[in-house]
């Protein structure tokens, strides 16, 4: 079969639903891949400010990792990084928006945009939503979360599912991570509270300290009605 006559048989079987093109990235090409992921992910950024601006405001602006000035972040233990995804149900994600609010050391990571990265809009919305302080009043305020989408974060943990909650001893901020810090990293797996997954970490090995996990105390599993 020549070429124009195997694109011809894919095309068919994708108005079909039948195939599904795959995308391989090899190690060369990791540069090009942030680059895509950066430009993505400022896109949102317009678009959450953009939210933001015309809801009166949600909270922290979701902004790439190193976007924002470090020089005037507080310094912190470590950060606590809870990885999620808009196919978990609504409930669950504004239950994590309500636990982490306002923990300064804390960092939502999505993988990627809803409906993909040629639309922000989609997961702006999502966020205004789920970062509601009650659910469904458009008078309520907001949870403040820093929320960033990186692809890359997930694919150097290795991370395969959500939610995820993963401590990271003694960085400050995802743009100046390496290797050498991801190689430190605990992560725990499945919907649990904040307060039990870095216990859980700190019984793993982890350097969690107890001023950390008590801010996360009594902080409330479920969302409020």
């Amino acid at each position: 079969m020549d070429d124009r006559a195997a694109h011809a048989a894919r095309e068919g079987l994708a108005r079909k639903g039948e195939f599904k093109p795959t995308l391989k990235v090899p190690e060369y090409d990791r540069e090009r891949v942030k680059a895509l992921s950066d430009t993505a992910t400022q896109r949102g950024v317009a678009e959450l400010d953009r939210l933001r601006a015309k809801q009166g405001g949600f909270g922290d602006r979701g902004s790439a990792p190193g976007n924002r000035d470090q020089a005037d972040a507080p310094i912190v233990a470590g950060r606590v990084v809870v990885a999620l995804s808009s196919s978990m149900p609504d409930a669950m994600l504004a239950s994590y928006m309500q636990q982490l609010d306002r923990r300064r050391e804390s960092l939502v990571v999505l993988r990627g945009f809803v409906g993909g990265a040629h639309q922000a809009k989609p997961t702006g919305i999502l966020m205004e939503k789920i970062r509601r302080k009650v659910a469904g009043d458009q008078k309520s305020g907001h949870h403040l979360v820093e929320t960033v989408v990186d692809p890359l974060f997930f694919q150097q943990l290795g991370i395969d599912k959500v939610p995820a909650v993963i401590y990271l001893d003694g960085v400050q901020s995802l743009a100046h991570c390496d290797q050498e810090d991801y190689s430190k990293a605990t992560v725990v797996y499945g919907a649990v509270s904040i307060e039990a997954a870095l216990r859980e970490a700190r019984k793993a090995g982890a350097a969690v300290p107890d001023s950390i996990i008590a801010k996360y105390r009594g902080s409330g599993w479920e969302r409020k009605p």
